[in-house]
């Protein structure tokens, strides 16, 4: 599986433009035959260093990745719209593998490392044991585990 992330930060961030973006988003389900799941949200929090949008594509393999992205529908209308009011994004293109030890996805392993800002210990603390994220990472985290 390959997960494609995409966080972007419009000229524009008003709530309907964030829902406006997030729910064309959505329509990608269904309309492009790669995607076999996509998950987007828009951010509530508003601050300085808070992307907007962020979309969240499930896809098959690298090649799907390669396919999706010449996609009619991306590319003509998805990708247009969003041109022309992004201010700025970034994005990732993450393979997911199995840790060796919970079978938790590679990506959400690696974003989690990330979001608490240290590797995850695993000696001297149960494995799975809640530890506490970057103030500003904790909606991020649980929009990546599902539990949003």
């Amino acid at each position: 599986m390959v997960k494609h992330v995409l966080m972007i930060k419009l000229k524009d961030n008003a709530q309907a433009e964030c829902e406006k973006l997030r729910d064309l988003f959505l329509t990608m389900k269904g309309r492009v035959p790669q995607v076999i799941d996509v998950e987007a949200g828009a951010d509530f929090l508003h601050s300085d260093r808070s992307f907007d949008v962020c979309l969240y594509v499930t896809l098959e393999s690298p090649e799907a990745l390669e396919a999706y992205q010449q996609d009619p529908y991306h590319c003509e209308v998805v990708k247009t719209y969003v041109a022309s009011v992004r201010e700025k994004g970034g994005c990732g293109r993450l393979y997911r593998v199995s840790c060796g030890r919970c079978r938790a996805p590679g990506a959400l392993r690696g974003a989690r490392r990330f979001l608490y800002g240290r590797k995850p210990r695993l000696g001297g603390l149960a494995h799975g044991a809640e530890q506490a994220p970057r103030p500003d990472a904790r909606g991020f985290l649980d929009f990546l585990s599902g539990s949003r």
